[in-house]
């Protein structure tokens, strides 16, 4: 599938992608069926299993197939390595993947290429905000060294083999999907990525109902540009071309991008909590988190808060207003009246959404010190993201250290529906999904937020919302 085009993949003009013929599909592949039927009674013992979902039952799940091909910073091998180690690919793709876990490995392959190996996952992949419920699949992944350039990585769930007897809601089934790498030179390979899954036909929150018509939401091309950004992303910090400040301020802004990914992921150990305030245009939820022994963050009681919200701005309008320094003013409680500096900036060289920078805050006030915030706005081809915290203006020197505790907040902006053109194209509105983090000093439970704190986060929400609105033009 990586390597056909035309008639198995039906290039769209106007979407800019590659999208799977599923009648050629079927033509070709479908009667592969009939020797999953006799694996199933093989393992059996020869009784066939007539709960197993069928590959093909329109009525419980919708197709969705793509591909993309991009050209990736890194030796092929360095790529395969991602897929194959469960903490750096959920880490790559911390914006998709969310509670990934390695069930077993069944053979680890041959030690320096990976060639053969085979492991049982689990994952679940997300849009960025809580409100969006993630999906979940169970696959194998197998990778194979086909030629001394060539590694291919393919992904299978395991639902069409094996019935998951306890499992209510059906789960995401992910039929062959993966990677064919190909190493062009030491420092760069070619990547084709195709994307297929069968997806449940479960409730959707109304927010993201058009956006996840057409293949949009989970496409291959986010899959690719999440890839891309993380490749250059470790280029430049193992490079030699860049000064030493700016290597430490990419693998603090990591870190940082990193943290606040996870603070949107929603979890059964630590769930979301609606604000008992009801509010008409939008839903607010609070978590609490105690913090007693990670140097990385402050200790204490972290409140983290998030909202989404319809706008009718365009996408690419709410981004560069958010990620522009000079603008911090106009929506920021704590930077009104402030004179913003920006004294540092990264850009990258392949995405002109993409850019860390450090913005120095001086208030008016004599006796307040400023405030330098470390900012990194990026984009992976569905979201565009904002992502600041403050650091401390007498520790920035140490910008390298683990020990700097940061407190990550920050906004992803979605279309309010498919836009498969280049960023910036779309005069559609927005899904803006706001994340804030405050530490409370005078909280010492997670059990219990005070009245006097349920109004001071209803306040800080509500009224960022209300000043994003009055700064930009609506559509």
């Amino acid at each position: 599938m990586t390597q056909e085009q035309e008639p198995l993949w039906v290039f769209d003009t106007e979407k800019s992608m590659e999208f799977l013929d599923e009648a050629e599909y079927d033509r070709r592949f479908v009667p592969l069926d009939a020797t999953l039927d006799e694996i199933i009674k093989l393992v059996s013992g020869g009784e066939p299993i007539d709960e197993v979902l069928s590959l093909n039952e329109a009525s419980t799940f919708k197709n969705e197939a793509s591909k993309s091909i991009g050209i990736v910073h890194g030796s092929a091998l360095s790529i395969v390595n991602i897929f194959m180690n469960l903490e750096q690919w959920s880490g790559a793709f911390i914006n998709i993947v969310s509670e990934a876990t390695t069930l077993g490995v069944l053979y680890p392959g041959e030690v320096e290429t990976h060639n053969g190996a085979l492991q049982v996952m689990t994952a679940k992949f997300h849009l960025p905000s809580p409100l969006f419920t993630p999906r979940e699949v169970k696959f194998a992944r197998i990778c194979r060294h086909t030629d001394s350039n060539t590694w291919l990585v393919a992904d299978v769930s395991l639902e069409s083999v094996f019935p998951f007897p306890n499992q209510i809601v059906p789960h995401l089934q992910r039929r062959p999907s993966g990677c064919l790498i190909k190493q062009l030179n030491p420092g760069l390979s070619m990547v084709t990525w195709v994307e297929h899954n069968l997806v449940p036909n479960g409730p959707v929150h109304d927010m993201f109902k058009t956006l996840l018509t057409s293949n949009y939401a989970f496409n291959a091309k986010r899959w690719m540009s999440t890839l891309q950004r993380y490749c250059d992303q470790t280029k430049g910090m193992d490079g030699e071309g860049l000064a030493v400040e700016n290597k430490n301020m990419l693998k603090l802004s990591q870190r940082m991008v990193n943290c606040y990914a996870r603070n949107l992921i929603a979890c059964k150990e630590n769930p979301w909590v609606p604000l008992p305030i009801s509010d008409d245009d939008k839903e607010i939820f609070v978590r609490m988190n105690t913090n007693l022994d990670d140097v990385g963050l402050p200790r204490g009681v972290t409140i983290t808060i998030y909202t989404s919200v319809l706008l009718p701005i365009p996408q690419i309008t709410l981004f560069e207003f958010l990620r522009n320094g000079s603008n911090r003013s106009k929506w920021d409680l704590l930077s009104f009246g402030s004179n913003i500096k920006e004294v540092m900036k990264v850009s990258s060289a392949r995405d002109t959404t993409s850019s860390i920078s450090q913005l120095m805050v001086e208030s008016p006030a004599t006796n307040k010190a400023a405030t330098l915030y470390l900012q990194e706005s990026f984009s992976d081809s569905v979201g565009l993201y904002v992502v600041y915290a403050p650091v401390d203006v007498a520790t920035a020197q140490y910008l390298s250290s683990e020990n700097v505790p940061i407190v990550p907040c920050g906004f992803a902006i979605m279309p309010d529906k498919p836009n498969f053109m280049p960023v910036g194209l779309s005069d559609g509105g927005s899904i803006l999904t706001i994340c804030f983090q405050l530490v409370d000093e005078q909280l010492s439970s997670t059990d219990y937020l005070p009245p006097k704190s349920v109004l001071t986060v209803h306040r800080i929400v509500s009224k960022t919302v209300s000043l994003i609105k009055d700064a930009l033009p609506c559509n």
